[in-house]
């Protein structure tokens, strides 16, 4: 892949623009939206008109040059095809990066990248590897369709994470990997609207489940969202390699506000073991199963008000809260599965 770092790169490099790119070019110099289509291209349906070489994508998103310069705004694209690799490895980006709409059939690379703002928002993708990264403001993946993993793994979100009715698909690992990152402003897996009713849209559905283990995050709203944890292939695994069936693990999370899980569908292991919850956790009419252990594993967790296990909850693979502490307990007796498959001994709680 080319280096491009002035606009002659890519008369030379590239031979010219697309007119995507020259549209793109042009707008984004006077801090403008662009959008090249009304609809999201694929792999055969896109032109010159809709498509929009990684290449020149990265040197507009890192601010263009003297003679192009982008606007302190950034980068808004819609509609648009990204061919090839974007890597945005080590970068500093200028301005928000929006990219919505848009099918970008590569994994995007952001390995350490510092962003103003990262918006994904309605696009196609193969996955988003962010390791470490920092992002001053929020991160927005509502809509998304994911056939591979997004990796935030170490990073820094000053914002919060919105995904309602994100799509998210991982064949190995976890489909949403946030362990040991930092987001001030929460992790929103639903969107809510105005009424406070979900919307028939709004399923978050993550195939491999969510890794929050370690992160420090200010609220987790899953209300309605749909977990299905996965096995990995015994060839993508090592040898001596254990495999659990986790749909969510958040052991040893911190959370400084509350955690809703009301309504959602857990297929596998819920994991909240050593987790601190300064705020409420809520499980109202929510299914948890796992036909390979404890459905709900919230052994030495510490929830600073209520906990609640109501109006229809079931767990079907048991549920562990040894050694739990939490200020406040609203259940109904009936939910709670059979003594076998129940364990809390040691664990104060009142009512």
């Amino acid at each position: 892949m080319p280096l491009i770092r002035t606009r002659q790169d890519i008369d030379e490099l590239l031979g010219g623009p697309t007119p995507a790119e020259m549209k793109l070019m042009s707008l984004c110099m006077t801090g403008t939206t662009c959008q090249v289509s009304k609809f999201i291209p694929n792999e055969r349906n896109f032109s010159d008109e809709t498509n929009v070489r990684a290449e020149v994508l990265r040197y507009l998103i890192l601010g263009g040059c003297n003679t192009c310069t982008v606007a302190s705004s950034g980068v808004f694209l819609v509609g648009a095809h990204i061919s090839g690799e974007l890597n945005l490895d080590y970068a500093s980006t200028k301005g928000a990066t929006r990219l919505h709409s848009c099918h970008i059939p590569k994994p995007i690379s952001a390995i350490r990248a510092e962003f103003q703002e990262l918006g994904l928002g309605h696009s196609v993708i193969s996955g988003l590897v962010a390791w470490g990264s920092e992002v001053k403001g929020h991160v927005f993946l509502k809509g998304v369709r994911a056939t591979g993993p997004i990796d935030l793994n170490g990073s820094r979100i000053r914002g919060q994470i919105s995904a309602g009715s994100a799509q998210l698909n991982s064949e190995t690992g976890f489909a949403l990997n946030l362990h040991s990152s930092e987001i001030e402003g929460g992790v929103f897996l639903q969107h809510n609207s105005p009424s406070g009713h979900r919307e028939e849209d709004s399923v978050f559905i993550a195939n491999g489940g969510v890794k929050l283990t370690g992160a420090k995050i200010g609220l987790l709203y899953a209300e309605g969202t749909t977990l299905v944890a996965n096995f990995d292939p015994p060839e993508k695994r090592k040898p001596d390699e254990t495999q659990t069936y986790v749909a969510l693990d958040a052991n040893n999370v911190t959370i400084s506000g509350d955690v809703k899980l009301n309504g959602g569908q857990f297929d596998g292991e819920v994991k909240f073991s050593g987790a601190r919850i300064d705020g409420v956790l809520e499980c109202e009419k929510a299914v948890f199963e796992n036909a390979h252990g404890h459905a709900f594993n919230g052994q030495r967790m510490r929830v600073g008000q209520w906990f609640t296990w109501r109006k229809e909850t079931s767990a079907r693979g048991g549920v562990s809260l040894n050694g739990a502490h939490v200020a406040e307990l609203y259940d109904e007796p009936k939910d709670w599965p059979k003594d076998k498959e129940l364990f809390w001994m040691g664990s104060p709680m009142t009512a």
